[in-house]
């Protein structure tokens, strides 16, 4: 049995939506996608749909915190108040990537794309920078691993992928045949 914030048990999802005036759809993708990022069952129950602000949210319990989702003209949210894994407070996202060192679009990118923790998103490095000068296995510097990858004549992303996985150096990674996936050529 579903139970809210407030501890009142429901007979379904549809029942606690009705409720809380949201459409069931609604309510389910709410509970998959939002709960993921650790948005409280509160703001889930009560956000608007019409013009995105919270209502009867009640901020005295601990367990919930002050947040307010807007939508700005791209169509993605963004968080007016917003608390970190550690419980810091920040007045935005924007605000909380600078005090990490990490860009924005790195954080939207692992939160939204990745579906990363808070916590995994602003705490694990940047990977190295695809631009940044590379020694291949033969000694030749290039200005980057996307012209290394070029002259030795390997998809990029292939490459990253299996030096991603730590099973190969790099030369097996720059020269090694890639797997048939059962399509013949012809």
């Amino acid at each position: 049995m579903p139970k809210d914030h407030h501890n009142h048990y429901f007979g379904s999802i549809n029942e606690m939506a009705i409720q809380y005036h949201i459409n069931p759809s609604t309510l389910r993708y709410r509970l998959r996608e939002w709960g993921k990022r650790g948005i409280p069952l509160a703001c889930i129950l009560t956000m608007s749909t019409d013009r995105h602000t919270l209502r009867n949210f009640d901020t005295s319990k601990d367990e919930a915190i002050s947040i307010t989702l807007d939508f700005d003209d791209n169509k993605r949210t963004r968080c007016e108040e917003c608390k970190d894994h550690l419980g810091h407070t920040f007045s935005s996202i924007r605000e909380m990537c600078e005090y990490w060192n990490i860009s924005y679009q790195v954080y939207n990118s692992r939160i939204h794309r990745e579906h990363w923790s808070v916590e995994k998103a602003l705490t694990t490095p940047v990977a190295k920078n695809a631009n940044q000068p590379v020694v291949d296995p033969n000694g030749v510097w290039w200005e980057s691993i996307s012209k290394m990858c070029k002259a030795w004549k390997v998809n990029e992303k292939t490459y990253k992928a299996r030096m991603a996985t730590g099973k190969y150096e790099m030369l097996e990674a720059l020269t090694m045949l890639p797997k048939n996936k059962g399509r013949s050529k012809t």
